[in-house]
């Protein structure tokens, strides 16, 4: 018994320890009670998160249509939305973003550490040198840096669960990992670990290619919910299987400013600029980890050699465009940023930090070395690399915002070309940047309250939005596309060279725009009116003296349905990217209503899977 209530006690005192490093690492977020804000935070991840905390996840409900990104699109199915992530749908309900955000960075990073540790100790047997593995892999410049990328994140936080399950042979917990890895919503971080695994099971004994077969097998089955209408969403969406080779290599790592990550103590300090976006390219383990698996590839076997060979490798690979013949290797081109190859270095340091500390002699070295590599990465995470704001920056509408809404709540947002353009080249650097960036509404931003809008920021963007789309900026202000958009409000910029500024912003307002629901012609006798409008779903009662087109202004996609008085009709595309439906004369309940049968697919191979594991 007293063994039992002193294991306890030890628990329960480094969870307290494990919380307050964390805290420390992040005393902005846990003791200032402010947000880290980047462009990612505007355009993609706070929009989602305003739309799932308005749409929580129930078994008979599911965010499954997105209508304020590019003229509607799907939400479920978009990785990077979350909505099939299991811990969303308990985040997303916390009163705002600023909690859900601490449960986020606190749970991931937990998780990371317990199971770098716990995969430690099964190979040493030393506690040192699971806290040395532990505080690597969760502190380390990379995995914090991704901080503001949530799906980024909660990704790389799964590859040590992954690598201890495929480690100790158990291909259950492996495939359940892997699922919530892919569910975590960043496909190219499952990849690598997919790459990663499949070298050691080639490598490795006989027994591994069939253990990740099998894990393999049922992650899909456990990812089905999501993975299924993914694979809709790709092949509908303009983005090929693999990229050209010029995109396929941004977001390199240049190999001077590598070297510098890599070698120099502290380099933010002494030269913070980087090439490329910070929280994909920035890197640092510290000095004390690189003596640390120094020592392990002296005195360690044959295993740390070749451990220490991969880490090699995969640095080498985040230099992409620096490596000649790296762009034309086939499968490098399945996603971008070659500095995503920096996530299996870190973990692969990680790994020979530790066994490094579990060699050295007497004990009390292994617990200073520790210290050390724990001191090291507590001080490098104090750098701020990103502006920290109170959630009221986030969460308070613009004054754009609010007479959008008030003015024309159906009708839609329009950033002209230009303003695309030089969104895309301009970078944000002080806080008043931030401050005129949030005031005019940068694309996807405007969805955080209920703005509908025709050009957003997308990864993977549906064909037929950007098809029309760019009909859209080649046709002009006088395109009948903008009535059938349903455009209210366009931003675009003054003309001229130089950045842009709240001077050169223009905002025009559209005299009578359109409506999400339109005849094609509109005589005085047509009349509609609207009943409902939810996502995924709109109603109207509609009036024609004649037989005559109606067009729901919302981007056509695979399992939208339309009835007309009860009675189900064939939908067809008008102009290659709406919807319309064929109305007799007389009046009419019309009902436009999404409905994803791979998603519900999907659900069931879920569930039948999960069943399926919980009864075996």
């Amino acid at each position: 018994m007293f063994n039992r209530e002193n294991t306890m006690v030890k628990r329960i005192g480094l969870f307290i320890f494990s919380f307050l490093a964390i805290a420390l690492a992040w005393p902005h977020l846990f003791l200032k009670g402010q947000v880290p804000v980047d462009g990612n935070v505007l355009r993609l991840f706070y929009p989602d998160w305003a739309f799932l905390h308005a749409h929580p996840p129930l078994p008979w409900r599911w965010p499954l249509w997105n209508p304020y990104r590019n003229m509607g699109e799907p939400f479920l199915a978009d990785p990077q939305s979350l909505a099939a992530y299991p811990p969303t749908w308990i985040l997303c309900r916390l009163s705002s973003y600023l909690n859900f955000l601490r449960f986020w960075i606190a749970g991931h990073t937990l998780l990371a550490a317990y199971f770098m540790g716990r995969w430690m100790w099964r190979r040493t047997n030393d506690p040192a040198a699971a806290a040395a593995s532990a505080a690597v892999v969760a502190l380390n410049g990379f995995f914090m840096a991704h901080g503001t990328l949530l799906t980024h994140f909660a990704s790389a936080a799964y590859v040590p669960m992954v690598f201890y399950f495929f480690d100790s042979d158990r291909p259950v917990k492996l495939g359940c990992a892997l699922a919530l890895q892919w569910l975590a919503g960043f496909p190219p971080f499952s990849y690598l670990t997919g790459v990663a695994l499949l070298g050691w099971s080639v490598m490795g004994r006989p027994a591994k290619p069939k253990l990740l077969l099998k894990a393999g097998v049922l992650a899909m089955g456990l990812a089905a919910l999501q993975l299924i209408p993914f694979i809709e969403f790709f092949l509908q969406s303009s983005r090929p299987v693999f990229l050209n080779p010029a995109m396929a290599a941004s977001f390199s790592e240049p190999w001077r400013q590598l070297a510098r990550m890599l070698f120099i103590p502290q380099w933010y300090a002494w030269r913070p600029q980087l090439s490329g976006d910070q929280a994909v390219v920035s890197f640092y383990a510290g000095p004390f980890v690189l003596f640390a698996a120094v020592w392990a590839l002296w005195k360690g076997e044959r295993r740390e050699r070749i451990i220490v060979l991969a880490v090699t490798a995969w640095f080498l690979f985040s230099l992409g465009a620096d490596i000649p013949g790296y762009s034309q290797i086939i499968f490098l081109r399945l996603f971008r940023f070659p500095a995503n190859w920096l996530l299996l270095s870190m973990i692969g340091l990680a790994w020979l930090s530790g066994i490094g500390i579990s060699l050295l002699t007497p004990k009390r070295w292994r617990w200073m070395g520790a210290a050390l590599i724990l001191v090291d990465l507590l001080a490098f995470a104090q750098y701020v690399r990103v502006p920290w704001f109170t959630p009221s920056y986030l969460e308070e509408p613009p004054s754009l915002a609010r007479t959008l809404l008030a003015s024309s709540p159906a009708s839609r947002l329009y950033h002209s070309p230009v303003i695309m353009q030089s969104l895309e080249r301009d970078t944000l650097k002080e806080g008043e940047d931030y401050l005129f960036f949030k005031d005019y509404l940068p694309p996807s931003y405007g969805m955080a309250f209920g703005i509908r809008e025709v050009t957003s920021y997308q990864v993977l963007k549906l064909a037929r939005a950007e098809r029309f789309q760019k009909r859209l900026a080649s046709e002009g202000p006088s395109s009948p596309l903008l009535r059938w958009a349903a455009i209210g409000t366009v931003i675009t910029r003054n003309p001229g060279p130089g950045p842009l500024t709240p001077e050169n912003i223009r905002i025009l307002s559209i005299k009578n725009p359109g409506a999400l629901l339109f005849f094609e012609n509109d005589d005085r006798g047509e009349k509609i009116d609207i009943r409902t409008d939810e996502d995924g779903k709109i109603t109207a009662q509609v009036n024609t003296d004649k037989t005559n087109t109606l067009i729901f202004s919302e981007i056509s996609y695979p399992g939208w349905r339309v009835t007309v008085d009860g009675k189900r009709e064939p939908l067809e595309p008008f102009q290659d990217a709406l919807m319309s439906v064929q109305i007799p004369p007389g009046k009419h309940d019309i009902a436009f209503h999404f409905v994803s049968l791979p998603f519900w697919m999907g659900l069931f191979i879920s569930v039948a899977t999960g069943m399926i594991v919980w009864i075996c």
